[in-house]
């Protein structure tokens, strides 16, 4: 189980829940903890346990672009929604099994009906689809 021991636990929980809800709000919990696991592999692969380093980079999750109308919707704390993104966090950041097979990258099909290039182009390997996203593996 997550604990918080430190004010970096706590703000990896904070944005790692925000990035959930604005990315998967209205999917499964299967496809919000995914969306969580991409996150944490890339936290992974970047070296560090910082989450907002990761999450913030520019154009890295759609909803936090600059021209994305999902970048100014806060979550109401006390909703559903929003509880279920802070209990896919939890499970993320207690290194539940990662249900994407080490995906790196994903979209959601309900954004645009052309897959980004860098899924067609051979430099990443389909591994998952759920919910609305499909994953993918980088070499």
């Amino acid at each position: 189980m997550f604990n918080i021991a430190t004010k970096q636990d706590a703000l990896n929980l904070c944005i790692l829940a925000d990035c959930i809800f604005r990315e998967a709000e209205n999917q499964s919990s299967t496809a919000m903890f995914a969306v969580g696991c991409v996150i944490r592999n890339r936290v992974k692969k970047h070296g560090d346990n910082n989450y907002a380093r990761v999450i913030l980079q520019p154009l890295q999750f759609s909803s936090y672009n600059q021209d994305s109308p999902r970048r100014k919707v806060m979550p109401l704390w006390e909703s559903l929604a929003f509880s279920n993104c802070l209990d896919a966090a939890v499970h993320v950041l207690s290194g539940d099994t990662d249900v994407t097979a080490g995906a790196t990258l994903y979209f959601d099909k309900t954004l645009d009906s052309n897959p980004p290039t860098w899924a067609t182009n051979g430099k990443a390997t389909h591994v998952v689809d759920l919910g609305d996203f499909h994953f993918y593996t980088e070499p």
